[in-house]
């Protein structure tokens, strides 16, 4: 089938931006935590658009950006900050009304400190006279920017979000702290990108062809163009962090497969080579089941029946044991009812998704708390075709049952 009409439509982009107040003895216990998570996701097969198709339309729909004018040899430029993510997750979902791609610095390992050249000035320099030496640099007014971005020209997007942190006004704060790294009130920062589904498996195909990056750069100075090393390539030597993500098909419905991230390599730019830093568990891949009052019920598709069905199966017991499987009714829906797990698992996946959903461990799941069905395409609740497949290892393309939506988290290890 040619996915490629499907690609036209609308891209959607959201942001939600998180600065929340959390107490200093509560990250320091979850400083660690995510050493442990070390195992891979098992390699699926690949995404059903083509590596040319995607490229077309990814193309089409960027935007690159002019060339900043070099910097005045005579000002003094050097970057002063570093800004370093812990998490990214992914999400399948047909609505993007919560998120497709989220990353953040949730855990006191990550976030904000000063560059390198600054660092090693501290040694050697009052607070006071750092902080004005700092404040001196033409780029000490940056922003940070969460992008998705093409390979040879860093500046070309599909998307870009700015993560909207003053970080001039930490300034004092970076300064006292050194190597140690911040977040605001000890919250996290984080930045979301939102698609419709209709152009995810192109946004996937191009990152898996590694055409395509997530890049966290900075912008300012005159115009707001990325910010670079001066005499440097823009589209190579910007000021930042590249992520290269490759995600895994887990199963495949009509027109839409399901994904999962399964490997992040980073880049810190422009002095450090791609390092393998990240890993993604399959304690961190869910399946999202959806609220039992979207879900698909026995009882309320026997009752929509005819009187003639239900005269030959007088009890829902018959309908489900019917001996012909054209007549028989299909079992309820899977659910993920709440748990109280404790473990890295459930800390990361609470620190992404937060407090209005359902995080079951044990059965690899989550819901939404609320009957809101963002995830899914409103459909009749009582037709059997779009029961979602318990577990997954039922689903079929062939649209026999309906196949799960993932999310899927990876996370730094150092």
């Amino acid at each position: 089938m040619n996915y490629f009409p499907f690609f036209l439509l609308l891209m959607v982009l959201t942001l939600n931006i998180g600065l929340f107040n959390a107490c200093s003895g509560a990250a320091s216990r979850r400083a660690e935590i995510l050493s442990s998570l070390t195992s891979d996701l098992e390699v699926a097969s690949p995404p059903p658009a083509t590596k040319e198709e995607a490229e077309e339309f990814l193309n089409e729909k960027a935007v690159t950006e002019k060339p900043a004018e070099p910097d005045d040899p005579e000002e003094f430029n050097y970057f002063p900050y570093d800004l370093q993510l812990d998490t990214m997750a992914y999400m399948s979902c047909e609505n993007p009304t919560f998120f497709t791609f989220k990353a953040g610095a949730y855990f006191a390992r990550s976030g904000l400190r000063l560059s390198e050249y600054f660092l090693q000035k501290k040694s050697s320099m009052s607070a006071s006279a750092l902080e004005a030496l700092i404040k001196s640099s033409t780029k000490y007014q940056a922003l940070p920017w969460l992008s998705y971005a093409h390979r040879n020209n860093l500046t070309t997007t599909n998307s870009s979000i700015q993560i909207p942190l003053r970080l001039y006004r930490l300034i004092g704060d970076l300064v006292a702290t050194g190597t140690t790294r911040i977040r605001p009130g000890d919250g996290p920062i984080e930045a979301q990108i939102s698609y419709a589904s209709n152009i995810v498996s192109s946004i996937v195909v191009g990152l898996n062809s590694g055409g395509w990056k997530l890049a966290l750069t900075y912008k300012g100075g005159k115009g707001n163009k990325t910010l670079h090393k001066t005499g440097g390539d823009i589209g190579v030597d910007i000021y930042g962090r590249i992520y290269t993500l490759e995600l895994d098909e887990i199963t495949s419905a009509r027109l839409l497969s399901r994904y999962a991230l399964s490997s992040i390599s980073e880049e810190k730019r422009p002095e450090a080579p791609p390092q393998k830093t990240w890993t993604c568990p399959k304690s961190l891949r869910f399946e999202i089941r959806r609220h039992s009052e979207n879900a698909f019920q026995p009882k309320r598709h026997y009752d929509s029946l005819p009187g003639n069905y239900r005269q030959k199966y007088p009890t829902l017991e018959a309908a489900l044991n019917a001996k012909d499987p054209k007549e028989r009714i299909a079992p309820p829906e899977e659910l993920c009812p709440s748990a109280s797990s404790t473990g890295t698992a459930v800390t990361v996946a609470r620190q992404v998704l937060g407090s209005q959903w359902n995080i079951n461990t044990s059965k690899k799941c989550i819901s939404l708390k609320s009957p809101s069905n963002f995830c899914y395409t409103m459909t009749s609740q009582d037709n059997p075709a779009y029961r979602l497949a318990n577990s997954g290892a039922e689903c079929s393309a062939n649209g026999g049952q309906y196949c799960p939506h993932f999310l899927s988290i990876c996370v730094r290890k150092n």
